[in-house]
This record gives C-alpha cells, sequence and structure tokens, in this order.
C-alpha cells in the first residue's frame, strides 16, 4: 500500500504506479478528491475508487458515483466496513483466476 501526501503528488507518481484501487478523501491539499478522480478518467486509467470521507456533501457524493466510484463511506466507518469495501474494490481489479 503506498500513500501520498496529496492528490498532486499521487497523480504525478501514476504513469509509473498504478494502484490496484484507491482509497480518497474528498478534502486534500491542493486539488480535492474530485479532481483526483476526473484526472484519472481523462487519461483513461480505470481503476476502483473508494471515497472515505468527512465531508456531508450529498452533491459531492452523487457526482463522486456517477462518476464511477465504487463506494462513498463516512468517517468514522467501521473497520469491518472498510475492508469488506477494499476487498470488493480488488475483485473487481482482479477476478478469480487472475495472477495478481
Amino acid at each position: 500500500m503506498d500513500t501520498y501526501a496529496s492528490g498532486e503528488e499521487f497523480l504525478q507518481a501514476m504513469p509509473d504506479q498504478a494502484p490496484d484501487c484507491l482509497l480518497l478523501d474528498l478534502q486534500l491539499s491542493g486539488v480535492d478528491g474530485l479532481v483526483v478522480q476526473s484526472r484519472l478518467r481523462q487519461s483513461g486509467l480505470t481503476l476502483p475508487v473508494v471515497f472515505l470521507t468527512a465531508t456531508e456533501g450529498l452533491e459531492a457524493r452523487e457526482l463522486a458515483l456517477r462518476s464511477g466510484a465504487l463506494a462513498w463511506l463516512h468517517k468514522p466507518v467501521e473497520d469491518q466496513v472498510l475492508l469488506n469495501t477494499i476487498q470488493l474494490a480488488l475483485s473487481r481489479t482482479n477476478p478469480p483466476g487472475t495472477d495478481h
């Protein structure tokens, strides 16, 4: 698992390191999570995105999900809910029977 200090740092690393899924907050320093999600789509990179945020914004949630986010989890989230969501994301990236 890799972590990044900002959305920009993650986007700069993308050509070299594409993760199997992305756990993304809405509130990031620099560009926000929705911008990161949008730039990923524009670059043609498709990977499961899970938002984990304390933001209550219904509009942001709807936009994230409409733009392809797998889930929108509100902090604090139960550990098992987060783990199940990440497992679902990984299963979409690496279906059973693949070598990952």
